[in-house]
């Protein structure tokens, strides 16, 4: 009897001891793995887009219309140094070249002593640059009198911008100007025309010297 006791107790105590274990393992479980040091992705910076500048050729501005702004929009206007005086915005006047619609007035006086002088100019996208550069020519018809710059504003050469001197006729004439026939009149910002050509900003009309009375009509500018 003592020998089935004995038995019994150690029987009792080892299934006491398995559920014990059995337990313990399953409260704790199999640890999980431990987390990758997975670095965090590096932001790859988004390059800055930079607009390709609108090509031009053809008709700028042949005032049909009779408003102050060329054909895709950008305004006419003029300004000078204070010691000119000047009409801005420039009118738009009847007859233009060919003897209807309009075409526009650049007047004004340059003083004696004119500063930068007085300028007629267009912003062709409105401030934003045009590429020119698939053009080898400007034509406009002009009458008036007097001496005048046609002027490409161009940020690559700015402040010795591309310049062409013309006098004005005093009948009604077509002006053709090959861009090569350009010239920069300092010795700073220097560039070939073609580069300049490819950013130009604004094509202005500038007054030929001081103490002069600015008199002159424009109509059907064009590139090609």
């Amino acid at each position: 009897m003592k020998k089935f006791m004995t038995a019994s107790f150690i029987l009792i105590l080892a299934i006491i001891f398995t559920i014990f274990y059995a337990c313990r393992d399953r409260s704790i479980g199999t640890p999980a793995p431990e987390p990758t040091n997975t670095p965090t992705p590096t932001r790859t910076p988004t390059p800055t887009h930079t607009a390709t500048p609108l090509q031009i050729t053809g008709l700028i501005d042949d005032f049909a219309d009779c408003n102050g702004s060329n054909v895709y929009g950008g305004a006419w206007f003029a300004y000078g140094d204070s010691n000119n005086t000047f009409t801005n915005p420039p009118p738009t006047v009847t007859p233009g070249y060919n003897g209807s619609d309009c075409a526009l007035k650049f007047e004004g006086v340059a003083a004696a002593s004119c500063g930068y002088g007085v300028w007629m100019s267009n912003s062709l996208l409105s401030g934003a640059t045009v590429d020119l550069s698939g053009n080898t020519v400007i034509s406009f018809y002009a009458k008036g009198s007097g001496t005048y710059r046609i002027v490409l504003i161009s940020p690559i050469t700015q402040y010795n911008d591309y310049q062409y001197v013309f006098s004005a006729p005093s009948s009604w004439s077509q002006i053709v100007i090959p861009f090569t026939s350009f010239t920069q009149p300092q010795n700073f910002n220097l560039a070939p025309i073609q580069q300049a050509l490819s950013g130009v900003t604004n094509i202005s009309f500038a007054n030929g010297s001081c103490g002069m009375t600015i008199n002159l009509l424009i109509d059907e500018v064009r590139v090609y």
